[in-house]
């Protein structure tokens, strides 16, 4: 059985039954016997294969060429004395960059990576706030895992902006980040208690 393979689970790289256009997508041809590396075929050409090759000699894959692509996952996450748990969500978009490269890199799953990579930057962070701001302000972590002083508009760019040169090795381009968290169902006399006493605080009680 083949592993598997989350970029080609989403149809960021799917194979064409033919040289053939998609619309909506870049088309990416391989040359099955390596004797050149992957390319671009260009926008209103024909797909004809090479004169003296065999057709089936080579592979087209289709690539969105949406500039909005959107990808939602969830990790479960413990807090580094082992007391809490929880899921944290995140809110991808990017777009897809390199056509040619995501397609080199595909059966090491270059989505797959990006998930990785984004969970190991924003988790890095997350085990510095309070567990009180995890969980009271759970729906949008993204304002407590910026620096301070760091404004409103530098939002997108404070967290998207360490995670581009590894996404841009991968053929993406990270646009924006969005992350919120949720406790298991087994903690909920936690979530109650910690909001309990976060409204007492902000009441002065």
């Amino acid at each position: 059985m083949d592993e598997r393979n989350l970029t080609k689970e989403k149809r960021l790289a799917f194979l064409l039954p033919e040289l053939s256009r998609k619309p909506g997508h870049h088309v990416v041809v391989v040359d099955q016997t390596g004797r050149r590396r992957p390319w671009l075929a260009a926008p209103g050409k024909s797909l004809k294969p090479i004169w003296y090759r065999r057709a089936d000699s080579f592979l087209a894959y289709a690539v969105p060429a949406g500039q909005n692509l959107r990808h939602q996952f969830s990790r479960p996450w413990q807090t580094g004395d082992q007391r809490h748990s929880l899921v944290l969500h995140y809110r991808l978009e990017f777009r897809i960059q390199d056509p040619v490269l995501l397609v080199e890199r595909l059966a090491a799953d270059p989505l797959k990576q990006l998930e990785d990579e984004v969970d190991a930057l924003v988790a890095g962070r997350v085990k510095r706030l309070a567990w009180e701001v995890i969980v009271h302000k759970g729906d949008d972590l993204v304002p407590h895992l910026l620096p301070k002083g760091c404004t409103k508009t530098d939002e997108r760019a404070s967290l998207s902006d360490p995670l581009r040169d590894f996404a841009t090795d991968l053929g993406f381009y990270v646009i924006n980040l969005g992350v919120a968290s949720t406790l298991p169902e087994m903690e909920p006399e936690i979530r109650e208690g910690v909001e309990k006493e976060a409204d007492r605080r902000g009441t002065g009680a």
